[in-house]
């Protein structure tokens, strides 16, 4: 008997044998999403820079969440897929300021630039400008104002195998 969606014996021995629960998963992302790691990835279209919720929205109606790098390779993978876009909201928020939570968790990796924090800023954008201007440099997270009208930014959507399998 086949199992839904993957098609063939094959996968169920594979899950029996290894224990996999995204074995699925895995093997696919769908149509405009990238595979990095055990996740799917996806930047939003040029055309959706927003604020942070409204970038937020068009996250979740991808099926998925801003994404935050949770290591130094991840963080790199973010420039890389980036592209020329010069900044991208990253899912890092604060809401007094000096607590910062990453996807609604605190995390290991963090990549702060030095610049100091004023109380407005709240939200996360990561520098992927390969100009370097002084406020920003490649790689680095800034802290931003969440609802600034100079702050549009598209994002990276993803994806996890752990909330896909609810």
């Amino acid at each position: 008997m086949a199992v839904s969606g993957c098609g063939s014996y094959v996968l169920v021995i594979l899950f029996v044998i290894s224990g996999c629960q995204s074995c699925c998963f895995s093997s696919f992302c769908g149509r405009g999403w990238q595979k990095w790691g055990n996740s799917c990835y996806r930047l939003t279209d040029q055309s959706v820079v927003g604020l942070y919720s409204d970038v937020e929205e068009r996250c979740k109606s991808l099926g998925g969440e801003i994404a935050a790098p949770r290591s130094a390779e991840e963080n790199k993978w973010f420039v890389e897929l980036a592209g020329n876009i010069e900044y991208l909201w990253i899912a890092c928020t604060s809401e007094d300021g000096e607590q910062w939570f990453c996807n609604g968790q605190k995390q290991k990796f963090d990549n702060w630039y030095r610049g100091v924090q004023n109380e407005q800023q709240r939200c996360a954008s990561l520098c992927v400008n390969r100009g370097e201007p002084d406020d920003c440099a490649l790689g680095k997270w800034l802290f931003v104002t969440c609802n600034a009208p100079a702050n549009h930014f598209p994002a990276i959507c993803v994806i996890r195998p752990s909330s896909q399998l609810k």
